[in-house]
């Protein structure tokens, strides 16, 4: 079976580790080539997640409560905010490797 594109969603140490400046090629470069796809950031994670991208394993399901609000506002502008809920379903847990700094 062939494998298709990863991702790799990582926390804030890891981010500024991948994109440190300390070997000839790009560390950041180095793993896309190897998953074949992105590296994404997230300020909610804990260490680092290599997940694939695209497989029926996981689900991304989006909510039908769309929301739009008021916040505050200021003499010069007004700030609105959106909402929408979704959930984020993992069929089989071995799809998903974490790694720890």
């Amino acid at each position: 079976m062939k494998q298709g594109p990863l991702t790799l969603v990582v926390n804030e140490e890891a981010y500024s580790r991948i994109l440190s400046k300390e070997t000839a090629y790009p560390l950041d470069e180095r793993i896309k080539s190897l998953i074949a796809g992105d590296i994404v950031f997230s300020h909610v994670v804990d260490g680092a997640y290599l997940l694939p991208y695209n497989h029926e394993d996981l689900e991304l399901t989006i909510g039908r409560d769309f929301s739009i609000g008021y916040q505050d506002h200021t003499a010069e502008r007004v700030r609105f905010f959106a909402t929408e809920s979704f959930t984020f379903g993992v069929l089989n847990p071995d799809l998903i490797v974490k790694y720890r700094l």
